[in-house]
């Protein structure tokens, strides 16, 4: 991104603590003030810079994805404000509206501009990855609590959105997304767990991609097909180098008395996908969603 620097962003939680429960180790509310450090090697780091500081309105400020360049140079962060839950946090107010965002540096880096809140009055807008698109416009997509993924779009560099809509083809259990642009081609990759309704089960990771800067996929992956109550498989990121697609995600087991946690399911996985071999003609188009992929949790 910036020559031979690494750049990590992160929220550092500052004043929202979650109500103090005898017994238990004492919690921070998600988010804070967003930060971030630099390396040259990956291995020493510079002190944390401040980019926003959740006192701006007293909302916790998350991120969950990476920043990327619009097609004019400027970086482009998203980020959203997640409101505590009234029974969370005795600190922090629990009655506004969660919003998401992005964050614009015109001097990489050096400053950063805030967007209009982006706000959908159904479901948070939460975890949003960006990619630049043509006609110098940004897609941003989101995770959502209704059954499906969301998306947006910005015609001015990010500063204001378009009202988000839900997409036709692509199911969300309430789990996080990551979208990239393809290296010199127009084409999207999405990575995604291919569930939705009321199972909101985290399973059924595939990637997909489009050539119609999201309008259709076609699943080019099943990643992980596993499909039980107890595992999870999420959080998912993707790199490009070269003609490999790659693909890091964690996996999590659900234990119980009755199922306990099977050996080697736990932790960070890796898989990549060779772009050489994949043929869009003879990928799968995935359909619309039903009513019944897209409905909300009763």
């Amino acid at each position: 991104m910036d020559g031979e620097k690494l750049w990590l962003f992160f929220a550092e939680s500052v004043i929202c603590r979650r109500p103090f429960v005898e017994g238990r180790t004492p919690r921070w509310c998600p988010g804070g003030t967003i930060r971030v450090v630099q390396s040259e090697n990956g291995i020493r780091w510079t002190k944390p810079v401040t980019v926003l500081e959740q006192s701006t309105d007293n909302i916790p400020k998350v991120i969950a994805n990476q920043l990327t360049v619009a097609n004019d140079g400027h970086w482009v962060l998203p980020f959203w404000r997640e409101v505590p839950k009234s029974d969370w946090s005795e600190r922090c107010p629990s009655d506004a509206l969660p919003s998401a965002g992005v964050l614009m540096s015109y001097d990489r880096g050096a400053t950063w501009d805030v967007s209009e809140d982006i706000i959908h009055l159904d479901t948070w807008l939460i975890e949003g990855t960006v990619v630049p698109i043509s006609d110098g416009k940004i897609l941003q997509m989101f995770r959502t609590s209704i059954g499906a993924v969301y998306w947006s779009k910005s015609s001015n560099g990010g500063r204001t959105w378009t009202h988000p809509e839900r997409s036709l083809h692509l199911p969300n259990p309430n789990s996080k997304i990551n979208l990239i642009r393809l290296e010199g081609s127009n084409s999207l990759a999405l990575a995604y767990n291919h569930e939705g309704g009321v199972s909101r089960m985290r399973t059924n990771l595939f990637v997909a991609i489009s050539s119609d800067e999201g309008a259709t996929w076609n699943k080019v992956a099943e990643i992980e097909t596993e499909r039980n109550i107890h595992s999870k498989y999420h959080y998912p990121s993707l790199v490009q180098d070269g003609c490999r697609l790659i693909v890091a995600y964690s996996s999590m087991f659900t234990t119980s008395l009755e199922v306990p946690e099977p050996p080697g399911i736990g932790g960070i996985h890796v898989a990549e996908i060779d772009l050489r071999a994949v043929d869009l003609s003879s990928a799968s188009l995935l359909p619309e969603l039903s009513s019944e992929e897209s409905d909300a949790m009763p």
